[in-house]
């Protein structure tokens, strides 16, 4: 059974790819979706963040809503743990009621 999931990245702004890589993650995550109706990417862009990370005051942000399983998560996080342009990221299970 599939969940609903919204996943917050933080990568690099830094990094002059960074719409291949963030192409890169939304299309993973659209192949576990399916045809999930509520696929959405919010691309936030740069903000500052609360506190410095590996020595860097502003991050870019992108959050996605998205839909699969446990094992897809698993698979999400081992990617975007090694990726070096990644900074931080968080995934959160949404409640069926939730819109």
């Amino acid at each position: 059974m599939k969940n609903k999931y919204e996943t917050v990245i933080i990568f690099n702004p830094e990094y002059t790819k960074l719409k291949y890589k963030i192409k890169k993650y939304k299309d993973l995550l659209k192949k576990y979706s399916g045809d999930f109706k509520d696929f959405n990417v919010d691309d936030m862009g740069e903000k500052m963040l609360a506190y410095e990370i590996k020595k860097h005051k502003s991050g870019y942000y992108v959050l996605i809503r998205w839909q699969g399983t446990p094992e897809n998560i698993v698979e999400l996080e081992r990617l975007l743990r090694t990726d070096d342009i990644v900074m931080k990221f968080m995934t959160v299970r949404m409640s069926d009621d939730e819109d």
